[in-house]
């Protein structure tokens, strides 16, 4: 398993947190949308609230659907954000949680998963 993300604090989180639950993880600090990853090197692919941004959020799909092109199964995890896409997802799950501080604006919110497929 390969914990990636662009942040090098998050990274760090995902080692302590694998390694409080006792997995083996692999953190990696790397841009993934440089296109340093190359689309069929995971099996599953996993990405948590990527569409919070207007000019982050549509490479970050293009990215996924990528991955997903090339046959990796692809889950989104998703608050409902703004710029989520509206087509190739398939809600899988969804979960009510509560928010840790004031920048959601309420205590709790609906939190989706989703698998998202290639667009061809």
């Amino acid at each position: 398993v390969i914990a990636l993300d662009r942040d090098p604090l998050a990274a760090a989180a995902a080692a302590l947190n694998a390694e409080h639950l006792g997995l083996a993880v692999e953190p990696r600090t790397a841009d993934v949308l440089s296109g340093d990853e190359v689309p069929g090197a995971f099996d599953v692919v996993t990405a948590g609230d990527v569409c919070f941004d207007l000019a982050w959020a549509p490479r970050a799909i293009a990215w996924l659907r990528d991955h997903a092109r090339a046959g990796a199964l692809v889950l989104l995890g998703d608050p409902g954000r703004s710029y989520l896409p509206r087509e190739g997802l398939d809600e899988i799950a969804r979960y009510t949680v509560r928010t840790i501080d004031d920048i959601e604006g309420q205590e709790e919110l609906t939190a989706f998963v989703y698998r998202l497929h290639a667009l061809r």
